[in-house]
Order: C-alpha cells, then sequence, then structure tokens
C-alpha cells in the first residue's frame, strides 16, 4: 500500500514520499507562481504599468511555472502510475 503525499514549495521544489504497492491517496500543495508585487513601495523606480497583468497578479513566468507543473503531475499521475483517468471524473477527485 502507497501513501504518497506531494508537496511543491516552488513550482519545481517536489518532495515525495512512496511506500510499497498500491497508489491510495495523492495530496498536492503549491504556492503560487512568480506575481508581480501587492503595492510599489515608495521610492521605487519600478511603474504600476510595467506589471502588465496588475499587481499582485502571475506574470508570464508564473503562468509557464504552473502550466510546467501541470504538465509534470498530469504526465506522472495520469500517463505513467494511469492514478486518475485522462479526463476530469469528480468521483477520483472528491471522495
Amino acid at each position: 500500500m502507497i501513501f504518497l503525499q506531494l508537496i511543491t514549495i516552488t513550482a519545481f521544489g517536489i518532495i515525495v514520499v512512496l511506500g510499497a504497492d498500491e497508489l491510495l491517496l495523492l495530496q498536492v500543495a503549491w504556492r503560487h507562481g512568480d506575481r508581480a508585487p501587492l503595492a510599489i513601495c515608495k521610492g521605487d523606480t519600478t511603474k504600476e504599468k510595467e506589471w502588465p497583468q496588475g499587481l499582485g497578479e502571475l506574470t508570464a513566468r508564473g503562468m509557464e511555472q504552473h502550466v510546467k507543473l501541470g504538465k509534470i503531475i498530469r504526465e506522472r499521475y495520469v500517463d505513467k502510475l494511469k492514478f486518475l483517468d485522462g479526463h476530469y471524473n469528480t468521483s477520483q477527485v472528491f471522495k
């Protein structure tokens, strides 16, 4: 019986704990990817308009990090281990 806990501190720092035979549970937690600052500090020469998605939002790099993380998770748990179906199935996600 395998209980696996996958924790991502950043989009790429993954820690995996494995047991023996069968994957029964997968928990995934991650922080956001790279984001713009929430506010511009006094004296900072950076202007709000330099953050096209807006303050506090994901940057283009942050979006890329999430796409990459999603591909890694899908490759491992859908394609390789067949733990989840290739299409969204609520009975596999919410039990």
